[in-house]
């Protein structure tokens, strides 16, 4: 059915903040007509076909989409490439390479194989959109020479970039300049966290593609809101502010959401409760206490460890600083799993 519609199709895979990623994405191609996207984290070979009928259900047509942004997961090599046999992609937009899932693979390397399949699967004359500050990411722009790449980055030299970039002290989220090849805007992103600006320009990329201008892009991301359970911000009366990363965590997005936590001024404490991370294999011990080493050295005050695993993010902790209050609890909570 996708490939008779014959309009665009943008795959969207990362090992951190594809949600939040294809969400912007499908927000700044509101500006340019009607947007399907996977709905939540819908992004297997059970959820993608999931997303692609919601064309023909609920009075829904075809016709009525004039894009469809997918995020596409795996935790297999062969993954992507059958999403895509599903969903065709004139776009292909990989965000970063991780650790996620690291278990079924046993290298980012190998992670990153897995991922290119985004760029090998892009309908030829279409584009990849590839993060240039990720060397395991830009390196798969060699792979192909009959697309375009258009490259995304704060570091390193991109097509598409940001700079002077300001996070909010209140955790409000941030601003910056954005520069696309079309020209130059400022951006107000209420997505809190450094880490969110590269959502946003993986998203610019994708926009200035299908020819929205810089000041066009800006204006549909100041009204960009966070995915749920993904970096979303809770303000109580009495003053806390709990910021709700929960959703099937890994080492790279606990870092940075720990670490827009640090951005944040006039708070008194910064308290950090996380549970253990799933499937990372026989590394998964290791990983654990290293986000425990690099917490404890971020200077949180107080770190909490929520089941299994969680005790080696403590233990971590406990072998950087003594002056990070530290506990480790056991939990019945039920795992969450869900491709990378």
């Amino acid at each position: 059915m996708i490939a008779e519609w014959n309009r665009p199709v943008i795959g969207v895979t990362a090992s951190a903040g594809k949600t939040t990623m294809k969400d912007l994405i499908a927000h700044c191609l509101g500006e340019a007509g009607s947007v399907l996207k996977s709905p939540g984290n819908l992004n297997t070979g059970y959820g993608l076909p999931l997303t692609v009928a919601r064309m023909i259900s609920g009075g829904s047509k075809p016709s009525d989409y004039d894009f469809a942004v997918l995020e596409m997961g795996m935790s297999s090599f062969g993954e992507i490439a059958r999403l895509l046999d599903i969903a065709p992609a004139e776009v292909g937009v990989v965000g970063n390479v991780g650790t996620a899932h690291i278990e079924f693979f046993g290298s980012r390397e190998r992670i990153a194989r897995a991922k290119a399949e985004m760029v090998d699967g892009v309908k030829s004359g279409g584009a990849a959109v590839l993060n240039a500050d990720d060397p395991l990411v830009i390196g798969m722009r060699e792979r192909r020479d009959d697309i375009a790449v258009i490259s995304f980055g704060v570091e390193s030299d991109a097509g598409v970039t940001a700079r002077e970039i300001v996070v909010a002290p209140d955790l409000s989220g941030s601003r910056f300049i954005l520069k696309t090849p079309e020209g130059e805007a400022e951006v107000k992103l209420p997505l809190m966290g450094r880490h969110n600006v590269y959502n946003a320009l993986a998203a610019a990329a994708v926009a200035s593609y299908f020819g929205l201008s810089a000041e066009q892009i800006a204006g549909r991301l100041a009204s960009a809101a966070p995915s749920k359970m993904r970096g979303e911000l809770i303000r109580f009366a009495n003053g806390v502010a709990v910021i709700d990363d929960s959703y099937n965590s890994n080492p790279q997005a606990l870092l940075q959401s720990v670490r827009a936590t640090l951005d944040a001024m006039g708070f008194g404490r910064r308290v950090v409760v996380t549970g253990e991370m799933l499937e990372l294999g026989a590394q998964g011990p290791e990983l654990h206490r290293q986000c425990g080493r690099e917490i404890a050295a971020m200077g949180v005050d107080v770190l909490i460890g929520v089941r299994g695993l969680a005790s080696e993010l403590v233990a971590g902790a406990i072998e950087t600083s003594a002056g990070v209050a530290t506990t480790s609890r056991s939990s019945a909570s039920a795992s969450n799993r869900t491709p990378a």
